[in-house]
């Protein structure tokens, strides 16, 4: 074959255009990055599907900010989010997946264990994209999907409540913090529950300081965040910039601090092989990781971007990230299981 052409690629769940190159193969297939007429034909075959749809574990006002500036970016293609907590949007993923229901297009999530399972049933491609092409030193998980930002858990306290400058965890454990401390619940999300393994185990005893104080459990660092704002509790020890970040721009007397070993993730972006809409789904992947993109993500100190001198974006910083190879899920099911022995009990 010598030239570009598109064809309709029939499946179990009926006909999926995909635009082709020189090769013959799917542009997500290619190991280079599709030059600028591949491209532009992909992203008329997008405009043509009409629609694309995202499920994502960030915070709300980083899910708005994407979807706003998509639109202006793609005003004919719909980008569709599903925003929910990592164990929600995996299960809802696994449903769809097993009994071949059209769903997710791409997934912008926290890198935990679900996507090695995605992996392991080659649910997921590597895409071939122009902004990939210009990202320096890109980074892969597994080699297949594109590390698209980073989000360091932090500390948070209100202004109007607290004084002097607490700036690591143990300054959380004064007695005046007592029924005024917020804290997530263990198993919202792998990553949470590794947060509290790397708690524990950077501080042993920890865990038991902290129950002494009577903290209020919430179900994520979102509502953590707003308790946080309204004063309902006076610090909070797990903040991430995403859910916190947005209510300090809006004016919220909360102030965010960097403990000395900061503990983080990597949010990862998958697209589907199975898309229904797979060259929508090429062209949302490419925008989250194009400068628009993520100055949507990252803005407003939101997030660390992969891409220097993004506006807004927080300045990067050493982290220990979660990792899905030594978090298991034996190891986080025991930490579960501890957890709620010193916290429930």
């Amino acid at each position: 074959m010598n030239k570009r052409r598109s064809i309709k690629l029939l499946g179990a769940a009926g006909a999926l255009v995909a635009v082709l190159c020189m090769t013959g193969a799917p542009l997500w297939a290619q190991t280079k990055v599709a030059d600028s007429a591949q491209w532009n034909e992909v992203v008329k075959a997008a405009e043509k599907e009409g629609s694309v749809a995202l499920y994502v574990t960030v915070a709300p006002g980083q899910v708005d900010a994407v979807i706003a500036a998509f639109a202006k970016a793609y005003p004919k293609i719909r980008l569709e989010a599903f925003r929910n907590s990592d164990s929600v949007v995996n299960q809802k993923i696994r449903q769809e997946i097993s009994v071949g229901a059209d769903g997710a297009d791409v997934i912008f999530a926290t890198k935990n264990n679900f996507f090695d399972e995605l992996l392991s049933k080659n649910a997921l491609v590597k895409p071939s994209v122009p902004a990939l092409g210009s990202i320096k030193d890109a980074k892969y998980y597994e080699g297949v999907v594109p590390i698209a930002s980073r989000l360091p858990i932090l500390l948070a306290y209100n202004t109007n409540l607290v004084k002097g400058n607490p700036h690591n965890y143990t300054d959380f454990l004064k007695p005046e913090y007592d029924g005024m401390l917020g804290i997530p619940v263990v198993d919202g999300s792998p990553v949470t529950t590794g947060w509290w393994d790397f708690l524990r185990t950077t501080d042993p005893g920890y865990w038991e300081k902290l129950a002494k104080l009577k903290p209020k459990v919430y179900a994520s660092s979102v509502p953590l965040g707003q308790a946080v704002a309204s004063g309902e509790v006076a610090v909070a020890v797990l903040a991430t910039p995403g859910s916190v970040g947005s209510l300090i721009n809006n004016g919220a007397p909360i102030k965010m601090v960097a403990p000395d070993k900061v503990y983080g993730m990597e949010l990862l972006l998958g697209t589907f092989k199975n898309s229904k809409r797979p060259n929508a789904a090429l062209v949302l992947t490419n925008f989250l990781l194009s400068d628009e993109g993520q100055a949507a993500i990252n803005g407003g100190g939101l997030g660390i971007s992969i891409r220097p001198n993004v506006p807004g974006a927080m300045p990067e910083m050493t982290m220990i990230t979660s990792d899905p190879k030594t978090e298991t899920p034996d190891k986080l099911k025991k930490v579960v299981a501890d957890w709620k022995t010193i916290f429930t009990n």
